[in-house]
């Protein structure tokens, strides 16, 4: 094995290692935060879009087309252990449309029907 060998090895163990930071702290939010419910701060739509990348193969450089769908998020507050936490989630278009911001959300709150797109069922009543 030459240099660039070695180099290019430790190259990719060091991308490698990033990326699996980078998954850990995002779990890391994600198990922090516990439940996904809180008082809704903000709520945002995103609306489609593509972007444009390139990438070498051998030694050709091809385009890359990728699309981004829509999506429909809501950012939550809430106390955990004394501190308060925020999380933004995606959501479907149904819940974005139910709820405002000052509501509190909490996942899970109404079952819908796919084909109708109704509340069938409430768990917050007893």
């Amino acid at each position: 094995m030459d240099f660039d060998d070695v180099f290019l090895i430790g190259v990719i163990i060091g991308v490698l290692i990033l990326v699996v930071i980078g998954i850990g702290a995002i779990i890391y939010q994600d198990i922090s935060y516990g439940e996904k419910e809180g008082i809704i701060i903000d709520k945002y739509y995103e609306k489609a879009y593509t972007t444009h990348s390139v990438m070498y193969v051998g030694k050709v450089l091809i385009p890359r087309n990728h699309y981004h769908p829509e999506s429909w998020n809501l950012k939550l507050e809430k106390e955990v252990n004394g501190e308060k936490k925020t999380i933004v989630i995606s959501v479907n278009k149904s819940d974005y449309d139910t709820y405002n911001v000052g509501d509190y959300y909490k996942k899970g709150e109404y079952e819908y029907d796919l084909v109708s797109n109704n509340a069938i069922y409430d768990r917050t009543s007893p």
